[in-house]
């Protein structure tokens, strides 16, 4: 009997762990844990490897990869991130922007997550500086 319950609950912690693994807030949560422990290269790889689907080639993902360790390099010390906002369209496409708060300036990711069927997967991932100027744009009397 003992086991069996010990079979069991392991196979509720991997099935919980892999649900919790295809939900938009706990892949973002995997990105940022690399990210912001300087494992930038990892944390690109983990990100794409959510879509078997993606047509970013590894050139373009090692492009990525070196621009976010080359700014990461010039912004200085990363003090923490905080959500901008998140979009959903029912239960299929989800947006999650963030604003990261470095010594030099801010910079935005922002994540787009599609879920076709059953599996959240990256569907799109952009990184700009332009918030700033958006915001002062935004304040702008029309």
């Amino acid at each position: 009997m003992p086991l069996k319950l010990t079979i069991l609950s392991l196979f509720f912690i991997y099935s919980s762990f892999c649900y919790s693994q295809n939900d938009p807030e706990d892949i973002i949560t995997s990105f940022f844990d690399k990210y912001e422990n300087n494992k930038i290269n990892e944390a690109v790889d983990f990100i794409f490897s959510t879509n078997d689907f993606s047509s970013t080639s590894s050139e373009q993902i090692d492009n990525i990869k070196a621009q976010l360790v080359n700014s990461a390099k010039l912004l200085g010390k990363l003090h923490g991130k905080d959500n901008i906002k998140i979009k959903k369209i029912e239960d299929t496409v989800e947006l999650h922007s963030f604003l990261l708060r470095y010594d030099l300036q801010p910079i935005r990711f922002t994540f787009i997550f599609y879920k076709p069927s059953n599996e959240w997967r990256l569907q799109n991932f952009l990184f700009d500086d332009e918030i700033l100027d958006e915001l002062s744009n935004a304040s702008k009397i029309k």
